[in-house]
């Protein structure tokens, strides 16, 4: 996380998030957004340095 988001995660908790309505509100906003993706493309660091026929490794010779 970002300083930013931390300062504002911080505030949250001392003012709404103390409160029961304040808690399940964040609950279900982070839910939506880390869990369940948000919308985001999926990254994945190592995409550009494989190739499947290197994954496909038969006895030590490429499949074909």
């Amino acid at each position: 996380m970002r300083t930013i988001e931390l300062i504002c995660l911080r505030l949250y908790c001392l003012t709404l998030g103390r409160f029961a309505f304040g808690a399940r509100l964040l609950r279900r906003i982070l839910v939506r957004l880390v869990v369940k993706g948000g919308g985001r493309d999926d990254y994945a660091a190592s995409g550009g340095f494989f190739d499947w026929s290197e994954l496909d490794r038969d006895k030590g010779k490429n499949a074909p």
